[in-house]
């Protein structure tokens, strides 16, 4: 056993019963020998074990830290009753397979290792709550967010699809995060298997409540197997309510392969039946009968967040997620700005409306032609959209300072907002200003994508120089 001295935080190493007490090398202090190799201050491969945060379905996950960097991470380590030869080759096989994945709404894997038979694996340390947490708490997520939600971890699963033909297999609340700053990222892709690697003596995992019927009888797994769970979990997410509960595992597996679901738009939850379809389509039985791949799912959510966003400006393109567009106080200013300018818009037309009924129906000439100049003066004010404008701009900015948004796309965008500013006829100081900015934004997308014009040039040219320099040689 390996342990951290607390007293000089030299590694020490010893063959002790646990609670013996020994004398550090290095300070001479006596200490204790762990009673188990998984307490604070053990140390496994090359990381110092600290407190528990969490347990899954195959082991337990600490926050720890990484010693040849000083990186805290999330220690998962496989519970010892699983340490079987076959299950850590497996384990081991298919963790090194997920550690090879980088992805925004991954959770990147670090490294991976056996030690005294006693199977490891590293990941990012992520600051923030699970999606189970969440839903202890709040019992249930608006229906706009938890499509938002889905729609990432679609995200994250298309690219371990797409990258490696990686199956998550377990793909539930307790493994998606919600960062601090709003991303959601998917976790524990230690029971991911290729779809290669798939054999009919392959072990059945994952968790019952958010199993594929095809998972349950051992049948080959695909991405619809994953597309199945994300679904129950986009359920539970919009009703506060699993779809299939029971007492033992063979009960909820019954309910899986044999009973509907209550439809999504039947609980008061605010959910229309084209959201109730989705869900629906997304957890049917057969696997012929879901989406079949996640192109097709991630552009009908898409499609969906376009009515249920209060701002589809702020939504995601697919394949382009980034950190400013998980930022739901933003949508929920936005949604503010635009609805108070349409209460002004409907306040102006009632006032100009009583104006004219009152002009035909009561007053003599003279004051007709007051009421006239009044109506002209009603009609020439425009309600203030600046506040739109100004959370466009900071939409605007936010994508110009992430690397994930496609530079034409947004310059189509800033033009958009330039020729919206330039139709106000007497601008005030605020929308000049928002003028100035968005004209610099639009500068400064432009200077860009010279700088990666000339870089592709210049690549282009030194790959041609080296084709003329290696036909020299030979």
């Amino acid at each position: 056993m390996r342990f951290q001295c607390s007293f000089c935080s030299s590694i020490v190493s010893t063959d002790l019963p646990p609670k013996t007490r020994l004398e550090c090398a290095s300070c001479g202090h006596s200490c204790f020998v762990p009673a188990t190799p998984f307490e604070e201050n053990c140390v496994i491969g090359d990381f110092v074990i600290g407190e528990e945060i969490g347990a899954g379905s195959i082991g337990k996950v600490y926050h720890a830290v990484q010693l040849s960097l000083g990186r805290e991470v999330a220690l998962k380590i496989l519970s010892p009753e699983l340490s079987s030869s076959k299950f850590i080759d497996s384990f081991l096989h298919e963790a090194r397979a997920a550690a090879q994945l980088s992805h925004t709404n991954l959770v990147q894997a670090y490294a991976v290792g056996e030690e005294n038979g006693v199977c490891y694996l590293a990941m990012s340390y992520i600051k923030g709550e699970t999606l189970s947490d969440r839903l202890e708490r709040e019992k249930r997520i608006p229906v706009d967010e938890a499509l938002h939600i889905a729609q990432q971890v679609a995200e994250a699963l298309f690219y371990a699809w797409d990258d490696s033909r990686l199956i998550h297999r377990d793909v539930k609340p307790d493994n998606i995060m919600i960062t601090t700053d709003g991303i959601v990222k998917l976790t524990d892709m230690g029971l991911a298997i290729t779809q290669e690697d798939w054999n009919a003596d392959a072990e059945i995992s994952g968790s019952p409540s958010y199993m594929s019927p095809e998972q349950f009888a051992g049948e080959e797994l695909d991405c619809r197997s994953d597309i199945y769970s994300l679904g129950i979990t986009l359920y539970q997410m919009i009703s506060g309510k699993l779809p299939f509960v029971g007492e033992s595992f063979q009960e909820i597996a019954s309910q899986h392969f044999n009973e509907e679901p209550v439809p999504l738009y039947r609980f008061n939850v605010g959910a229309t039946l084209k959201v109730s379809n989705l869900v629906k389509k997304m957890m049917e039985k057969l696997p012929e009968d879901r989406f079949q791949n996640y192109d097709v799912l991630l552009k009908s959510l898409w499609n969906l967040r376009h009515v249920t966003a209060p701002d589809s400006s702020l939504i995601p393109d697919i394949h382009t997620v980034s950190i400013h567009h998980l930022d739901y106080g933003l949508q929920k200013k936005s949604y503010k700005n635009i609805v108070s300018t349409q209460k002004k818009v409907k306040q102006l037309k009632n006032r100009r409306d009583i104006l004219f009924w009152t002009l035909v129906t009561i007053f003599p000439v003279p004051i007709v032609v007051l009421l006239v100049f009044l109506l002209v003066m009603e009609s020439a004010r425009e309600p203030d959209i600046t506040g739109v404008y100004e959370t466009k701009m900071q939409v605007l900015a936010l994508r110009c300072g992430s690397s994930e948004f496609l530079l034409p796309k947004l310059k189509e965008q800033a033009g958009k907002l330039l020729a919206d500013l330039k139709e106000i006829k007497q601008p005030t100081l605020r929308q000049e200003l928002l003028l100035w900015q968005v004209r610099y934004y639009i500068k400064h997308i432009e200077n860009q994508q010279l700088k990666n014009e000339l870089r592709d040039q210049r690549i282009m040219l030194e790959n041609n120089n080296k084709k003329i320099f290696n036909k020299k040689q030979n």
